[in-house]
């Protein structure tokens, strides 16, 4: 079952990444805590992962990265997540969409380096399909893309399967968040409309994958099928063999750093 988040990670906000801004979400009713540092473009634009959010190791090792080299940042939290209004069983995939294009289209400036996690990486392929001309590169870590119908539905035991039909929601009693997780029938319903793992949209820059191969909640040949199935001309995964889904190490982080840099056409300061 998937459990895409970071508890227990939390990296402490830089001084000067450490501002919050607030937002009001598309549905008029909440609001989306960002932290916005403009600088050289294209900006860096994290996506966090299902039960995550923005301060997690990755997303502070990012701000840093892109303070040392005077690159654009921007991490957020979707609605239901970290600092962001609402639960997150109250929202839908097509829900965080909209957080994402709204970011997009209302706060960040120019060309954008989309870094997404887990559910974040879904997201971020979801922004290139909706805004391609934005997006000057995508890199997805662990991207579950689809992972209501490819990841959970098929996965179900039987008795989450009689949970669904009579309660009309799957709890994961092991999800690692100290608490059971909860997918509500209408965030599995709705994200149908948003699935592209057989037809990933394709990108005008370089496309980079970073998946552990002893992840249980995204397999890596999940992650293999759905590069096979993309049309970008420079697009390229990474394994790493012993990586899980999490790739908080010092080395997963230097790996992704160098992506980073090596996509946004920078050398490391």
């Amino acid at each position: 079952m998937l459990a895409c988040g970071e508890e227990g990670d939390e990296f402490v906000m830089s001084e000067q990444f450490e501002k919050l801004s607030d937002l009001s979400a598309a549905d008029g009713v909440n609001s989306i805590a960002y932290c916005y540092h403009p600088r050289k473009a294209p900006t860096v634009l994290f996506l966090h992962g299902f039960r995550s959010d923005m301060t997690g190791t990755k997303a502070g090792y990012l701000a840093e990265l892109c303070a040392r080299q005077d690159l654009g940042y921007c991490r957020f939290d979707l609605r239901g997540h970290g600092k962001s209004s609402g639960h997150y069983t109250e929202f839908t995939v097509g829900d965080w969409v909209q957080d994402v294009l709204l970011i997009l289209d209302t706060v960040v400036k120019g060309p954008v380096l989309l870094v997404g996690s887990s559910l974040g990486a879904w997201l971020a392929l979801c922004a290139l399909r909706a805004r391609p001309s934005r997006v000057a590169g995508l890199i997805g870590i662990a991207p579950a893309a689809d992972f209501p119908t490819r990841l959970i539905l098929p996965q179900l035991t039987p008795a989450q399967r009689d949970e669904y039909a009579r309660h009309h929601q799957i709890t994961d009693p092991d999800s690692g968040f100290g608490e059971p997780t909860r997918f509500t029938r209408r965030l599995i319903e709705e994200s149908v409309a948003h699935n592209l793992y057989d037809a990933p949209p394709p990108c005008s820059g370089k496309m980079r994958f970073l998946q552990g191969m002893k992840d249980t909640a995204v397999p890596w040949q999940h992650t293999a099928g759905l590069v096979a199935n993309m049309t970008t001309g420079d697009v390229q995964l990474t394994l790493i063999r012993g990586g899980d889904h999490r790739l908080n190490e010092p080395e997963h982080l230097h790996l992704l750093g160098r992506m980073v840099l090596d996509l946004a056409g920078e050398r490391p300061a």
